[in-house]
């Protein structure tokens, strides 16, 4: 039994027994502690999709049909109107439209592609221009 297992309020508490000794909990905290900071490895797989994937041909041409969606709207199309048409023309992302948003998100926000994406002052408008 841990010797401040019973203390009454007012009773001095008991240090660890050796200079570096640590108790039990200590310990397990600083598992947890560790494990919580490699979830960096999720992080650095979600850069390396979003860079592999804007900056390839399927990026480009992800790029291309945006673009071409925002020039048929005068240059200034909502981001849900560019999903929706970019859905309309790819059938299969019909079932997941939160993977075309990420998709469609990841491309105007990289920098790696021929069209640069602009957000417009209302924030939910984006025009393009031909880098």
């Amino acid at each position: 039994m841990h010797p401040n297992r019973n203390l009454l309020p007012g009773d001095p508490v008991q240090g660890p027994s050796k200079p570096g000794a640590t108790n039990f909990g200590d310990k397990s905290i600083s598992k947890k502690r560790k494990k919580k900071h490699s979830s960096n490895d999720r992080n650095a797989l979600k850069n390396a999709e979003h860079h592999a994937a804007t900056g390839s041909d399927a990026g480009e041409k992800l790029a291309l049909q945006i673009a071409n969606i925002i020039w048929k709207h005068n240059n200034q199309a909502p981001f849900d109107e560019i999903v929706k048409e970019y859905v309309e023309g790819n059938p299969q992302l019909a079932w997941d439209i939160k993977e075309a948003r990420r998709k469609i998100h990841n491309c105007i926000t990289c920098s790696r592609k021929p069209f640069r994406f602009r957000k417009l002052p209302d924030g939910m408008t984006y025009s393009a221009t031909r880098v």
